[in-house]
């Protein structure tokens, strides 16, 4: 796990960051991310369904009956993901679960997307029209994850979006990060320690450990000294 920072949002950032990447990237729906599709050939977008049900509930006051289907359908998703982590099932097995059950329901909220796109009784500017309209921007991202060869991935970007709750309410509480070199500082620290939280390492034990061995260990070696390394060392003991 990485933590990067940048003043910036622009999706020039995420494509320095990515440059060279190959593979899967799970997102949410900011513009910056889809952009990325158009520039870098290589990667392939995955959406995530946590970000597509807020904005179901978000419209629930206003359009209560519609929007509730839409949550209803949704949780079904996650029913199965729930499932299979319950039946502790392999990525395969997890994949022929999503292909026998989530693709119909699947399925079923697209026809209702498109139905209710042109309808007459939901303002396209209403949180409901805009729920829709977010859903049906990243269709093809959205339903990946229950295709056939993409097992391996999550129905939502959950696990990072929790890794990185602790920076997004300690923005509101510090307003400011300072100096720029000083916002790459906490990136580097946060990465440190959800990596050591990631391997159930202690990060304090794991600092009191590397920190004093760090500067005279050999450049070229420096990931051994990684949380990763460290706790299957620490294992082999």
């Amino acid at each position: 796990m990485l933590f990067h920072f940048s003043p910036s949002r622009s999706h020039e950032v995420a494509l320095k960051l990515l440059n060279g990447f190959r593979g899967s990237l799970q997102s949410d729906g900011y513009g910056a991310y889809q952009t990325l599709q158009g520039k870098m050939s290589d990667i392939t977008p995955f959406y995530c369904w946590a970000h597509v049900r807020r904005k179901f509930v978000e419209s629930i006051e206003v359009n209560p009956a519609q929007a509730a289907w839409y949550i209803a359908e949704i949780q079904k998703l996650y029913r199965v993901e729930t499932r299979a982590r319950e039946e502790n099932l392999s990525v395969e097995v997890r994949g022929e679960r999503r292909r026998e059950e989530s693709q119909p329901v699947l399925a079923g909220i697209k026809a209702r997307l498109d139905r209710d796109l042109g309808s007459e009784d939901i303002l396209p500017s209403s949180p409901l029209g805009k729920a829709i309209r977010y859903a049906l921007s990243l269709w093809p991202g959205l339903i990946r994850y229950a295709e056939e060869g993409s097992e391996v991935v999550e129905i939502d970007n959950n696990i990072t979006e929790n890794a990185i709750r602790p920076t997004a309410v300690g923005k509101k509480n510090w307003l400011f990060i300072g100096h720029p070199n000083a916002g790459q500082t906490s990136a580097i620290i946060y990465t440190i320690v959800e990596n050591c939280r990631m391997w159930d390492i202690d990060p304090m034990e794991y600092l009191r450990d590397v920190l004093p061995r760090v500067m005279d260990h050999p450049a070229n070696r420096v990931g051994e000294l990684l949380p990763r390394a460290w706790a299957e060392r620490r294992v082999g003991r």
